[in-house]
């Protein structure tokens, strides 16, 4: 790299280019989402050249010197690898000094008058790029407001850029920050359709800091959500991670139910069929109607195979008898196509987590648990804060019989959960179960607001391992809901009814199968 590259230049690495005037990265698909931080860390990396740059030196210029947790860090460098596809068993552009810092591995060219890549309004995996609005929204973080002139401190510093590290792991929308250091109202913001603006004012007292935060549909300025809380500025760790957990909790599904409103009746770009699909999906009722569901996911993969996001709800049709709406309907063939499916999309969008979840899932439904472990590792670090994902991912980790990981997961997932009504209930009671607490298991499976037929499953079993006394009814209730959904003429016998619970319920372990296999037909006796 010229050590004399002036203020102007840009520097072209391996297919990204970055812009250090604007602060951004453009990849082959066009611009690369990257908060502030993790962007400073790559300029310092890139400037030094594939010398090494020290924990120490890092902190102290992209972080001014401020005391921050050594975790901001390795966080930052986390966003890098995952917006460059870099993996760090084998890096192709960031390596790990262990314990002393990073280097570049990749060599940075200057560009003068580099041909930016041209950026198309569809979405970067769509393969007709020529579509208008085939795009997931955007998400603009204006610069903090602050009640008084004398504007902001460090802590507002960290609170902003904690809320846009946990928003920037969501690939559901685009984010755009604005400057910490403006404080106007910025009239260059995007006023699209599909635009939203998360606004957070501060307010500083003699007490704690008071935390104001709204989201606002940029077309017509309606407020969609607003919420407030307050952060101790003697110990902000508490509470400006409660914080963030209550912004990003409520910001996705607010912003996703908006714009599921406002679809036109007959969607004609990628991202709007997406959005109904995905509505259509969770409204179907009967198996016709849910086979219906997976056409159109179908026609979606066919017309766009490059958009990622629309591969992870087909799989999880065709491994789960089609929403469980016909119990029997998936084949080993279905699944061998779902699994076809994940390889696929995961190396279209390897940043993506869901597609990690659902690679997960079908290993384990393979039982490959050594593979499953991996893609759900991947899935967590790639989005910590995702509640739907933390769900299926504990409840992964019980299947493969890591209870501990279950444990904290769902711990995360609850802080998460802003509604009663959207308690884990089910995946609660289905590690109390394989715990032993087979009381406890009862409670939270008798909280579930719509029974499936997973969760009556997992209270009998409990039921039957307890001993208790209303076994025979719930055995009943459970075979009456199977008989009811079943793909066939008749119901299934035990033994088909044995093999399709083990079928879809994918224990590992396989003194747990023949637990769950005993008690199954025991509670079949209690039918007969």
């Amino acid at each position: 790299m010229d050590a004399k590259a002036g203020p102007a230049s840009h520097f072209r690495l391996g297919e990204f280019t970055l812009d250090p005037q604007d602060e951004r990265v453009w990849g082959p698909a066009g611009h690369v989402k990257l908060g502030n931080k993790a962007f400073q860390v790559l300029l310092r990396l890139v400037e030094q050249d594939g010398g090494l740059v020290t924990k120490d030196e890092l902190f102290s210029s992209v972080w001014d010197g401020m005391a921050v947790s050594e975790s901001a860090l390795t966080s930052a460098v986390k966003e890098l690898r995952r917006a460059l596809g870099d993996d760090p068993k084998n890096p192709r552009y960031i390596e790990s000094v262990y314990g002393r810092g990073y280097r570049l591995v990749a060599q940075a060219v200057v560009e003068s008058e580099p041909a930016r890549p041209k950026v198309s309004a569809a979405h970067p995996g769509s393969s007709d790029r020529s579509e208008p609005q085939s795009y997931p929204p955007l998400l603009h973080v204006p610069a903090l407001r602050h009640d008084s002139a004398q504007g902001g401190s460090w802590l507002d510093e960290v609170i902003r850029e904690e809320i846009l590290h946990a928003l920037s792991r969501f690939s559901d929308f685009r984010l755009v920050s604005g400057s910490v250091a403006e404080n106007t109202d910025d009239a260059a913001q995007p006023t699209g359709k599909r635009d939203y603006r998360l606004e957070i004012r501060l307010f500083r007292g003699v007490g704690p800091l008071g935390v104001f935060a709204r989201l606002v549909r940029m077309e017509n300025g309606e407020i969609i959500w607003s919420d407030r809380a307050q952060v101790d500025p003697e110990q902000p760790e508490a509470d400006i991670e409660k914080l963030v957990r209550v912004i990003v909790s409520a910001v996705l599904p607010r912003l996703t139910d908006d714009l599921t409103r406002h679809l036109p009746a007959i969607p004609t770009d990628a991202y709007g069929r997406y959005l109904q699909n995905t509505k259509a999906m969770r409204t179907a009722s009967g198996l016709e109607a849910m086979q219906e569901v997976a056409r159109r996911w179908e026609e979606l993969i066919e017309s766009h195979p490059g958009f990622a996001r629309a591969y992870a709800p087909l799989i999880l049709l065709l491994n789960t008898d089609f929403g469980y709406s016909g119990l029997g309907s998936t084949t080993t063939d279905h699944r061998g196509r779902a699994a076809e499916l994940a390889r696929r999309a995961v190396l279209i969008d390897p940043t993506e987590p869901f597609l990690h979840t659902v690679m997960a899932w079908c290993y384990l439904w393979a039982g490959e648990a050594a593979q499953a472990s991996e893609h759900l590792r991947q899935a967590y670090d790639l989005n910590p804060y995702h509640r739907k994902r933390l769900l299926q991912i504990g409840t992964g980790w019980m299947f493969i019989g890591d209870l501990d990981r279950a444990v904290e997961l769902l711990d995360k997932c609850e802080s998460l959960t802003p509604f009663i009504t959207e308690a884990p209930h089910e995946e609660a009671g289905l590690l109390h179960l394989l715990l032993g607490e087979y009381d406890k298991a009862e409670d939270c499976l008798r909280r579930v607001a719509r029974p499936t037929i997973s969760s009556e499953l997992y209270r009998v079993l409990a039921a039957s391992a307890a001993g208790a006394s209303q076994t025979a009814t719930l055995a009943r209730k459970l075979h009456a809901m199977v008989a009811a959904r079943w793909c066939g003429d008749t119901p299934p016998d035990r033994e088909r009814f044995i093999a399709w619970a083990l079928f879809h319920h994918p224990f590992q372990q396989q003194d747990r199968r023949d637990w769950v296999t005993d008690q199954l037909q025991e509670i079949a006796d209690l039918v007969d």
